[in-house]
């Protein structure tokens, strides 16, 4: 019997709150005090402002069910209704730490309303049962602002990798001096993902550019490990095949000394001290 007096109050709660949908919304609207330009929540746009009042009406009319769904029904669903919502660029755009703190509001406007549930029921509802509540409410936003978070992780993961390919583009140019001679100036630090773009590139503009000699300025670089190394000499020994002569110029004292330790000869390779003797 006292099991189903609590489902019997789950779904009162449900209802509760579901008819104060439209009124949370508006409440937590009109609370927001956001400055910040890249925030969808500092919109003065009318249909930015409609759009972010339905969106967040429609959350706590989905949001409710977890009180009278399986939790794992309700998660799965729930995910499913909002995955295009947090890819929208409007919330991509939106700095995280300002997502989380109007989830986090919202959450705690919710957690009132029940509160105010509890209270209209006059000791009725155990200490036990709010604490469910209130667990349930916390986890589900927890999960809802974890989804945002997943979806701005990804985003930036996707333009740090934009980023470095056209650093990669931009740092390892076969640079045409007259005809049939090139220059490629290898700049900075030079790790293995990098050398191979280095050496993919490389390959294919001497080809289109008709280079016969190809000088390789390593003045600019900071750190080479073996494997980097190893990979310049592999490609002065490819575009030897492909008829192609290659000078190294600039090689640092330093770094020199540690390919000698690690056992990588230059000695099949025209070796220079600095790109005005390669070039005279």
């Amino acid at each position: 019997m006292k099991e189903q007096s609590a489902q019997n109050y789950d779904q009162l709660l449900h209802d509760y709150l579901l008819s104060h949908s439209n009124q949370l919304s508006e409440e937590w609207y009109e609370s927001i005090d956001d400055s910040d330009p890249s925030s969808v929540y500092a919109s003065t746009d009318p249909e930015t402002t409609k759009k972010l009042k339905e969106m967040n009406t429609t959350f706590i009319q989905q949001f409710v069910e977890i009180f009278n769904t399986e939790e794992e029904e309700f998660y799965e669903k729930f995910e499913k209704k909002f995955a295009a919502t947090v890819k929208e660029e409007e919330y991509v755009n939106t700095p995280l730490i300002t997502l989380q703190r109007e989830f986090s509001r919202y959450r705690d406007m919710v957690l009132g309303y029940i509160k105010s549930f509890v209270k209209s029921y006059h000791g009725e509802i155990s200490q036990e049962e709010l604490l469910a509540w209130n667990e349930k409410v916390t986890k589900a936003f927890d999960f809802t602002i974890q989804m945002f978070m997943r979806e701005a992780i990804q985003k930036t993961d996707q333009q740090l990798k934009e980023q470095e390919d056209v650093i990669n583009e931009l740092s390892s140019p076969v640079i045409v001096l007259k005809k049939h001679q090139a220059l490629l100036p290898l700049i900075g630090n030079i790790d293995a993902a990098r050398s191979e773009i280095i050496a993919e590139k490389t390959l294919e503009e001497c080809r289109q550019k008709d280079i016969e000699h190809l000088f390789i300025d390593l003045s600019g670089v900071l750190s080479m490990d073996q494997f980097v190394a190893q990979k310049v000499m592999d490609l002065s020994h490819a575009l030897k095949l492909i008829g192609i002569e290659t000078i190294l110029s600039g090689m640092r004292p330093e770094i020199a000394q540690k390919s000698v330790n690690l056992g990588i000869s230059f000695k099949e390779v025209r070796v220079v001290t600095n790109l005005n003797d390669a070039l005279f």
